[in-house]
């Protein structure tokens, strides 16, 4: 991670981003990112995928601690820079769409989900902004939802674990 970075900071010193790391780990990839994120919202990663869980899996506290670890990184290499940096996380949408219940379905079916979701990883989102404005106040934070699933999701196009397809979303 700490290579990445420097790799990053050098090559775009006027826009620098957080480095998602997915070939690490699943917690490095971008649904494990989120999940690293998500305040009172349990999930572990089991047989290749993320289900909601009774307390948080190794890999969402893999991803936990990999955010503080690189939120340690990012403020010593940006200590005293007056500069955005962009931090990528993974939308709701798309994370809706790639964790399953207990029970094996998308959390995408469940509405009560959805809000819980979303109002979950906007408090995780927004207690990075507050770490990064601690740990480094000349940096601006730079949001970027990434939602590769978007388009499968509004058109209703998601396979959903052998029970034919997601629903479209409005």
């Amino acid at each position: 991670a700490g290579a990445a970075l420097r790799l990053v900071v050098e090559e775009l010193p006027d826009l620098p981003f957080w480095p998602e790391l997915p070939a690490v780990g699943a917690h490095r990839g971008i649904v494990g990112r989120a999940a690293g994120l998500l305040v009172d919202l349990p999930l572990q990663l089991w047989a290749g995928r993320w289900t909601g869980a009774d307390r948080p899996g190794v890999d969402q506290v893999r991803a936990e601690r990999a955010w503080d670890e690189d939120l340690v990184l990012v403020a010593s290499l940006l200590a005293g820079a007056d500069l955005p940096v962009k931090v990528g996380v993974c939308g709701p949408w798309t994370l809706l769409a790639q964790v399953e219940s207990a029970t094996g379905r998308a959390l995408l079916r469940d509405r009560g989900a959805v809000r819980d979701v979303t109002a979950s990883l906007a408090s995780g989102i927004a207690g990075l902004r507050a770490k990064v404005a601690a740990a480094a106040p000349g940096l601006r934070f730079v949001l970027q939802l990434d939602e590769p699933l978007l388009a499968a999701v509004l058109a209703g196009t998601l396979p959903d674990a052998g029970w034919g397809r997601l629903p479209a979303v409005e």
